[in-house]
């Protein structure tokens, strides 16, 4: 499986190597498309198995050390869901929680002033 740590990162590498595999595709590289296809394919395969959390419905980074998955919410989780990657029932579900993800009080009081 492709080494992800960020879900961010997974989906801008997943749009690359789609956007890629089409301009390998118009110039009419069949085989680099074909190439890039299946870079993408692995990488959307491995955010979803290890970083998609079908109990909250939310996409989390994962520990560079032992692979463990980083529970907190943050603006990375998103990210997946502007992409295909998420165009699995994932992304009805997520789309589905986006108020109750964001509702949460965030305290301030840590911040320069």
């Amino acid at each position: 499986a492709t080494s992800i740590e960020r879900p961010d990162a997974a989906a801008y590498l997943y749009a690359s190597a789609l956007a890629v595999a089409e301009g390998y595709s118009v110039l009419g590289d069949a085989d680099h498309a074909a190439e890039y296809r299946k870079l993408a394919a692995r990488v959307e395969e491995s955010t979803l198995e290890h970083m998609w959390d079908e109990e909250g419905h939310f996409f989390h980074a994962l520990s560079e050390d032992d692979g463990a998955v980083a529970r907190p919410r943050t603006v990375r989780g998103f990210t997946p869901l502007a992409t295909t990657i998420s165009s699995k029932p994932c992304k009805a579900e997520a789309s589905a929680r986006i108020p109750s993800l964001t509702s949460t009080p965030v305290s301030l009081s840590s911040c320069p002033k």
